[in-house]
Protein backbone atom coordinates (compact mmCIF):
# COMPACT_ATOMS: atom_id res chain seq x y z
CA UNK A 1 0.00 0.00 0.00
CA UNK A 2 1.17 3.57 -0.46
CA UNK A 3 2.98 5.00 2.04
CA UNK A 4 0.43 7.42 4.22
CA UNK A 5 0.73 11.19 4.55
CA UNK A 6 0.44 11.88 8.71
CA UNK A 7 -1.59 14.82 7.85
CA UNK A 8 -3.80 14.05 4.71
CA UNK A 9 -4.12 10.20 5.05
CA UNK A 10 -3.11 8.29 1.99
CA UNK A 11 -5.55 7.58 -1.31
CA UNK A 12 -6.60 3.92 0.15
CA UNK A 13 -9.84 3.01 2.30
CA UNK A 14 -9.91 4.23 5.70
CA UNK A 15 -9.40 0.51 7.77
CA UNK A 16 -6.32 -0.55 5.00
CA UNK A 17 -4.98 2.95 6.19
CA UNK A 18 -5.32 2.23 9.33
CA UNK A 19 -4.00 -1.28 9.10
CA UNK A 20 -0.92 0.10 7.44
CA UNK A 21 -0.21 2.49 10.49
CA UNK A 22 -0.25 -0.16 12.47
CA UNK A 23 2.01 -2.41 10.58
CA UNK A 24 4.38 0.13 9.86
CA UNK A 25 4.18 1.65 14.10
CA UNK A 26 5.50 -2.92 14.51
CA UNK A 27 8.13 -2.21 12.22
CA UNK A 28 9.70 1.18 14.27
CA UNK A 29 10.70 -1.78 16.95
CA UNK A 30 11.83 -4.20 14.53
CA UNK A 31 14.24 -1.99 12.95
CA UNK A 32 15.16 -0.55 15.80
CA UNK A 33 17.27 -3.60 16.79
CA UNK A 34 17.77 -4.79 13.04
CA UNK A 35 19.01 -1.91 12.04
CA UNK A 36 22.06 -1.80 13.77
CA UNK A 37 22.73 -4.88 13.43
CA UNK A 38 22.89 -4.99 10.05
CA UNK A 39 25.47 -2.31 10.14
CA UNK A 40 27.54 -4.52 12.55
CA UNK A 41 27.60 -7.36 10.47
CA UNK A 42 29.39 -4.55 7.84
CA UNK A 43 32.47 -4.97 10.44
CA UNK A 44 35.06 -7.39 10.75
CA UNK A 45 33.86 -9.76 14.25
CA UNK A 46 36.06 -11.12 16.79
CA UNK A 47 35.35 -15.45 17.12
CA UNK A 48 36.20 -17.83 20.60
CA UNK A 49 34.86 -21.04 20.14
CA UNK A 50 31.65 -20.74 18.60
CA UNK A 51 30.83 -17.12 19.54
CA UNK A 52 31.52 -14.42 17.23
CA UNK A 53 31.37 -10.90 18.00
CA UNK A 54 30.88 -8.01 15.95
CA UNK A 55 31.46 -4.24 17.36
CA UNK A 56 31.10 -2.24 19.25
CA UNK A 57 30.39 0.50 16.54
CA UNK A 58 28.54 3.87 16.63
CA UNK A 59 24.67 3.52 15.36
CA UNK A 60 22.32 6.19 15.89
CA UNK A 61 23.19 7.86 18.92
CA UNK A 62 24.31 4.08 20.61
CA UNK A 63 27.72 2.12 20.80
CA UNK A 64 26.20 -1.40 19.81
CA UNK A 65 27.28 -5.05 20.17
CA UNK A 66 26.15 -7.97 18.64
CA UNK A 67 27.09 -11.72 19.78
CA UNK A 68 26.10 -14.59 18.06
CA UNK A 69 26.50 -18.31 19.62
CA UNK A 70 26.06 -21.41 17.80
CA UNK A 71 23.81 -23.53 20.13
CA UNK A 72 23.93 -26.75 18.36
CA UNK A 73 25.35 -27.29 14.63
CA UNK A 74 23.36 -30.80 14.47
CA UNK A 75 20.04 -28.64 14.90
CA UNK A 76 21.35 -26.06 12.81
CA UNK A 77 20.41 -23.41 16.57
CA UNK A 78 21.30 -20.20 16.99
CA UNK A 79 21.38 -17.89 19.97
CA UNK A 80 21.85 -13.85 19.67
CA UNK A 81 21.93 -10.70 21.68
CA UNK A 82 22.27 -7.09 20.79
CA UNK A 83 24.13 -4.55 23.40
CA UNK A 84 23.98 -0.80 23.65
CA UNK A 85 25.40 1.77 25.80
CA UNK A 86 25.71 6.07 24.63
CA UNK A 87 28.11 6.48 22.43
CA UNK A 88 31.37 8.04 23.42
CA UNK A 89 30.46 6.00 26.39
CA UNK A 90 33.53 2.76 27.67
CA UNK A 91 30.74 1.88 30.49
CA UNK A 92 29.37 -1.40 30.41
CA UNK A 93 26.75 -2.64 27.74
CA UNK A 94 23.10 -2.97 28.45
CA UNK A 95 21.14 -6.16 26.38
CA UNK A 96 18.14 -4.44 24.23
CA UNK A 97 17.19 -7.33 21.87
CA UNK A 98 18.15 -10.82 21.79
CA UNK A 99 16.62 -14.43 20.40
CA UNK A 100 16.64 -17.73 18.77
CA UNK A 101 16.94 -19.27 15.33
CA UNK A 102 17.03 -22.53 14.06
CA UNK A 103 17.78 -22.63 10.12
CA UNK A 104 15.74 -24.55 7.60
CA UNK A 105 16.99 -27.14 5.40
CA UNK A 106 16.56 -24.44 2.04
CA UNK A 107 18.17 -21.12 1.78
CA UNK A 108 16.22 -18.16 3.55
CA UNK A 109 14.41 -20.35 5.51
CA UNK A 110 13.87 -21.31 9.12
CA UNK A 111 12.38 -20.44 12.53
CA UNK A 112 12.51 -18.62 15.62
CA UNK A 113 11.75 -15.89 18.25
CA UNK A 114 13.40 -12.76 19.13
CA UNK A 115 12.67 -9.73 21.62
CA UNK A 116 13.04 -5.66 21.48
CA UNK A 117 13.64 -3.77 24.69
CA UNK A 118 12.55 -0.75 23.72
CA UNK A 119 12.70 1.22 26.91
CA UNK A 120 16.27 0.34 27.51
CA UNK A 121 17.37 0.65 23.79
CA UNK A 122 16.15 4.31 24.27
CA UNK A 123 18.02 4.77 27.54
CA UNK A 124 20.81 4.71 26.28
CA UNK A 125 19.99 5.54 22.34
CA UNK A 126 18.31 9.53 22.19
CA UNK A 127 17.61 8.09 18.35
CA UNK A 128 15.67 5.27 19.24
CA UNK A 129 11.23 6.26 19.47
CA UNK A 130 9.38 3.13 20.68
CA UNK A 131 9.02 2.58 24.04
CA UNK A 132 7.86 -0.35 25.88
CA UNK A 133 8.57 -4.33 24.59
CA UNK A 134 8.09 -6.29 21.45
CA UNK A 135 7.93 -10.37 21.42
CA UNK A 136 7.70 -11.94 18.63
CA UNK A 137 7.55 -15.63 16.86
CA UNK A 138 8.46 -16.28 13.18
CA UNK A 139 8.25 -19.33 10.77
CA UNK A 140 9.07 -19.26 6.94
CA UNK A 141 8.05 -22.23 5.96
CA UNK A 142 9.75 -24.68 2.79
CA UNK A 143 6.26 -24.05 1.03
CA UNK A 144 7.19 -20.09 0.88
CA UNK A 145 4.81 -19.15 3.86
CA UNK A 146 6.29 -16.45 6.27
CA UNK A 147 3.98 -16.34 9.79
CA UNK A 148 4.36 -14.12 12.40
CA UNK A 149 3.06 -14.11 16.37
CA UNK A 150 3.93 -10.88 18.14
CA UNK A 151 2.72 -9.84 21.81
CA UNK A 152 2.97 -6.26 22.45
CA UNK A 153 3.69 -5.15 25.82
CA UNK A 154 3.11 -1.31 26.61
CA UNK A 155 4.62 -0.80 23.06
CA UNK A 156 4.34 2.24 20.48
CA UNK A 157 6.66 3.38 18.36
CA UNK A 158 6.49 6.65 19.35
CA UNK A 159 4.89 8.36 22.41
CA UNK A 160 4.29 11.41 20.64
CA UNK A 161 2.57 10.03 17.96
CA UNK A 162 0.36 6.77 19.64
CA UNK A 163 -0.64 5.68 23.41
CA UNK A 164 1.18 2.67 24.60
CA UNK A 165 -0.67 -0.73 23.55
CA UNK A 166 -0.73 -4.12 24.92
CA UNK A 167 -1.93 -6.80 21.98
CA UNK A 168 -1.35 -9.66 19.90
CA UNK A 169 -0.63 -9.22 16.54
CA UNK A 170 -0.63 -12.16 13.93
CA UNK A 171 0.66 -12.19 10.33
CA UNK A 172 0.53 -14.79 7.51
CA UNK A 173 1.86 -14.43 4.55
CA UNK A 174 0.97 -17.11 1.66
CA UNK A 175 3.96 -17.40 -0.94
CA UNK A 176 3.04 -13.91 -3.48
CA UNK A 177 -0.70 -14.95 -3.46
CA UNK A 178 -2.00 -13.83 0.00
CA UNK A 179 -1.57 -12.14 3.16
CA UNK A 180 -3.45 -12.43 5.89
CA UNK A 181 -3.23 -10.18 9.16
CA UNK A 182 -4.21 -9.16 12.36
CA UNK A 183 -3.84 -5.93 13.91
CA UNK A 184 -4.70 -3.88 16.83
CA UNK A 185 -4.12 0.47 16.77
CA UNK A 186 -5.07 2.91 19.16
CA UNK A 187 -6.93 5.14 16.64
CA UNK A 188 -10.34 7.03 15.72
CA UNK A 189 -12.69 5.90 13.17
CA UNK A 190 -14.46 8.17 11.39
CA UNK A 191 -18.06 6.60 11.44
CA UNK A 192 -17.60 7.39 15.29
CA UNK A 193 -19.10 10.37 17.07
CA UNK A 194 -15.57 12.46 18.10
CA UNK A 195 -12.01 12.23 17.69
CA UNK A 196 -11.43 10.28 20.56
CA UNK A 197 -9.52 7.03 19.74
CA UNK A 198 -11.18 3.30 19.99
CA UNK A 199 -9.16 0.24 20.21
CA UNK A 200 -9.57 -1.12 16.99
CA UNK A 201 -8.71 -4.59 16.33
CA UNK A 202 -8.50 -5.04 12.42
CA UNK A 203 -8.27 -8.41 10.22
CA UNK A 204 -7.63 -8.08 6.80
CA UNK A 205 -7.42 -10.49 3.84
CA UNK A 206 -5.28 -9.63 0.57
CA UNK A 207 -5.64 -11.91 -2.36
CA UNK A 208 -3.74 -11.58 -5.35
CA UNK A 209 -5.54 -10.02 -8.33
CA UNK A 210 -8.63 -10.24 -6.56
CA UNK A 211 -8.32 -6.96 -3.62
CA UNK A 212 -8.75 -6.73 0.06
CA UNK A 213 -11.15 -7.21 2.54
CA UNK A 214 -10.85 -5.95 6.01
CA UNK A 215 -12.54 -6.52 8.87
CA UNK A 216 -12.26 -3.89 12.17
CA UNK A 217 -14.18 -4.19 15.64
CA UNK A 218 -13.64 -0.84 17.35
CA UNK A 219 -14.46 -0.60 21.35
CA UNK A 220 -13.73 2.12 23.74
CA UNK A 221 -13.57 5.99 22.98
CA UNK A 222 -16.82 6.55 21.92
CA UNK A 223 -18.19 3.07 21.76
CA UNK A 224 -20.54 2.22 25.10
CA UNK A 225 -19.45 -0.15 27.19
CA UNK A 226 -20.42 -4.17 26.51
CA UNK A 227 -20.58 -2.74 22.47
CA UNK A 228 -18.46 -2.64 19.74
CA UNK A 229 -18.68 -0.82 16.01
CA UNK A 230 -18.05 -3.12 13.33
CA UNK A 231 -16.84 -1.69 9.98
CA UNK A 232 -16.40 -4.02 7.11
CA UNK A 233 -14.50 -2.68 3.49
CA UNK A 234 -13.57 -4.23 0.51
CA UNK A 235 -11.77 -2.92 -2.19
CA UNK A 236 -10.64 -4.39 -5.67
CA UNK A 237 -7.36 -4.80 -7.02
CA UNK A 238 -6.91 -1.59 -7.46
CA UNK A 239 -6.99 -0.54 -4.07
CA UNK A 240 -8.52 2.90 -5.12
CA UNK A 241 -10.82 4.11 -2.51
CA UNK A 242 -13.32 5.58 -4.47
CA UNK A 243 -14.13 1.49 -5.77
CA UNK A 244 -14.52 0.49 -2.09
CA UNK A 245 -17.55 -1.06 0.00
CA UNK A 246 -18.34 -0.17 3.22
CA UNK A 247 -20.75 -1.15 5.75
CA UNK A 248 -21.07 -0.16 9.40
CA UNK A 249 -23.04 -2.26 12.30
CA UNK A 250 -23.54 -1.94 16.22
CA UNK A 251 -23.40 -5.02 18.04
CA UNK A 252 -23.08 -6.24 21.54
CA UNK A 253 -19.49 -6.84 22.49
CA UNK A 254 -19.99 -10.76 22.13
CA UNK A 255 -20.72 -10.25 18.60
CA UNK A 256 -24.40 -11.10 18.90
CA UNK A 257 -27.11 -8.36 18.47
CA UNK A 258 -25.81 -6.54 15.39
CA UNK A 259 -27.99 -4.36 13.36
CA UNK A 260 -26.92 -2.27 10.04
CA UNK A 261 -25.91 -2.62 6.26
CA UNK A 262 -24.30 -5.71 4.92
CA UNK A 263 -21.48 -6.16 2.58
CA UNK A 264 -21.03 -7.79 -1.19
CA UNK A 265 -17.28 -8.49 -1.84
CA UNK A 266 -15.70 -10.85 -4.55
CA UNK A 267 -15.75 -14.52 -4.27
CA UNK A 268 -12.73 -15.15 -2.75
CA UNK A 269 -13.36 -12.46 0.05
CA UNK A 270 -17.14 -12.89 0.73
CA UNK A 271 -16.75 -14.16 4.43
CA UNK A 272 -16.50 -11.99 6.66
CA UNK A 273 -13.85 -12.04 9.92
CA UNK A 274 -14.73 -10.36 12.50
CA UNK A 275 -12.25 -9.89 14.86
CA UNK A 276 -12.41 -10.87 19.03
CA UNK A 277 -12.18 -6.93 20.18
CA UNK A 278 -10.05 -7.85 23.39
CA UNK A 279 -6.44 -6.64 21.83
CA UNK A 280 -4.63 -9.29 23.80
CA UNK A 281 -6.82 -11.97 22.50
CA UNK A 282 -4.93 -15.11 20.57
CA UNK A 283 -7.12 -14.42 17.33
CA UNK A 284 -5.09 -15.43 14.16
CA UNK A 285 -6.66 -15.63 10.29
CA UNK A 286 -8.27 -18.30 9.95
CA UNK A 287 -6.56 -21.07 8.12
CA UNK A 288 -3.16 -20.02 9.99
CA UNK A 289 -1.10 -23.16 8.77
CA UNK A 290 1.60 -22.86 11.94
CA UNK A 291 1.97 -20.54 15.09
CA UNK A 292 5.23 -20.10 15.92
CA UNK A 293 5.74 -19.19 19.33
CA UNK A 294 6.45 -15.92 20.76
CA UNK A 295 8.73 -15.85 24.07
CA UNK A 296 7.36 -14.48 27.28
CA UNK A 297 9.68 -12.12 28.03
CA UNK A 298 12.28 -10.65 26.15
CA UNK A 299 14.98 -13.69 25.26
CA UNK A 300 19.11 -13.62 27.21
CA UNK A 301 20.35 -14.71 23.76
CA UNK A 302 21.89 -17.81 25.18
CA UNK A 303 20.13 -19.88 22.66
CA UNK A 304 18.80 -21.88 25.42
Amino acid sequence: MPTADPTVGSNVPELLDRAHRAANGIDVGVRAALDPIKELMKTKPTQSGDTVVYGPADHGSGNYQFTMRKVSEAEKRFGWKLEVRAAGSSGGFAQVAGGTMRVGDQPRRGTGMFGVDCDAMSAADAAVTCRGTLLMGFAHTNDGDKVLNVGLKAYTPDTNAAMPLDAQVFAWRHGDTANHVRLVTHTNLSGTATSAPETVAIKLTYVKDVGVRADAAATGGDIAQGQMFVVSTCVPADLDQSHAMTATTMCNSDGSGCSGASISCASDLSTAEVPNPDATASDPPAGMPTMPTAPGSMPDGSGV
